[in-house]
């Protein structure tokens, strides 16, 4: 039988050459969610697979991070296989997924994770262009 996680939803995030930003996203991300944390290093070439290495093992951040490491990049989809495939092998019943590069909204996690649990949708997904605070 599989292990089954603490909590039923985990989050995803995909990244490659992220240093500038990966420490300040898995924080913002911790403001609004101790939901596990999967990071799919996709063959950075900078220090971003040393920055949350570090991160995870000094828990710098609070919660459950994993971090899975590709040798090198393998692209954006195949990180997103990767993070499905680990939610699914480890029985969560609800995914996240949210890029590193500052464009999406930590702060919105909890509202996406309330929308997927009533159970009328099969995938809750958003978008920086239907928000009415962006003014371009």
């Amino acid at each position: 039988m599989k292990n089954q996680p603490k909590t039923d939803s985990l989050i995803v995030i995909p990244i490659y050459n992220e240093q500038k930003y990966i420490l300040n996203v898995l924080r913002e991300v911790r403001k609004y969610s101790s939901d596990d944390l999967v990071v799919i290093n996709d063959g950075s070439t900078d220090e971003s697979k040393n920055i949350v290495e570090e991160i995870a093992s000094c828990s710098k951040i609070k919660g459950k991070l994993i971090i899975i490491n590709h040798l090198e990049n393998e692209g954006y989809g195949k990180s997103l296989i990767d993070g499905i495939k680990f939610a699914q092998n480890n029985n969560y019943r609800y995914l996240l997924t949210l890029d590193c590069d500052e464009q999406h909204e930590p702060e919105l996690i909890p509202q996406f994770f309330k929308e997927i649990k009533t159970e009328k949708f099969d995938i809750v997904s958003g978008s920086r262009y239907l928000s009415p605070q962006m003014k371009f």
